[in-house]
């Protein structure tokens, strides 16, 4: 797995006062909280060399190859994620769920899951993960647990493509520190939805 490299700051930008785009002077402290923090790179797959257990076509299925895929390496501005966080707002006032919203460099940006979905270049429709209930059996036993093995998963537990699949998943999606073998409910659903397609 491969991390995303920070851009290059060149002298202006560098020296560039990012405060004066604060949506409100009392966020100062807070940005100055965030600018302290390491950002951490965007983490992908080279899944050329995984070729043996199809992952590519696992990730390609439930729309999340691009996402994950090295070949998209980009930079990134840890100075407008500073301040996209800095000022990011939940709007719940004007749509039956809420919108995220934020101001980087005095530009208004909207954010709904169908938006990070375009952005994101992944499926947005479908099932929210607390949504998913486990309930494939044949799916379970025979494609995802160990014989013998059951609920719930640890990546003890798992066959192999579900194994490298949940540690995908942990080490991008749901990144946390400590043990590998333990897995959140969220990744446990997560991984089951992947390799159900869901």
């Amino acid at each position: 797995m491969f991390r995303a490299k920070k851009a290059k700051m060149t002298a202006s930008s560098s020296t560039e006062d990012f405060t004066i785009y604060l949506r409100d002077p009392s966020l100062l402290e807070n940005f100055h909280k965030f600018y302290v923090l390491n950002i951490a790179p965007g983490r992908f797959v080279k899944f050329s060399d995984l070729a043996d257990y199809n992952l590519a076509r696992i990730f390609s299925d439930t729309g999340l190859l691009d996402l994950y895929d090295c070949d998209n390496l980009t930079y990134y501005y840890p100075n407008l994620i500073y301040l996209f966080f800095t000022n990011l707002i939940c709007d719940t006032s004007m749509a039956k769920k809420p919108v995220l919203v934020s101001l980087v460099t005095g530009i208004e940006i909207k954010l709904t899951p169908q938006i990070i979905g375009k952005i994101l270049n992944v499926p947005y429709k479908g099932e929210f993960l607390d949504e998913i209930d486990m309930i494939d059996e044949d799916v379970l036993y025979n494609k995802i647990l160990l014989p013998g093995k059951t609920l719930p998963m640890f990546s003890n537990k798992l066959r192999l493509v579900p194994r490298l699949v949940s540690r995908i998943l942990s080490y991008n999606l749901l990144p946390k520190t400590g043990s590998f073998d333990h897995m959140s409910h969220e990744l446990q659903v997560a991984t089951y939805a992947i390799m159900t397609n869901i």
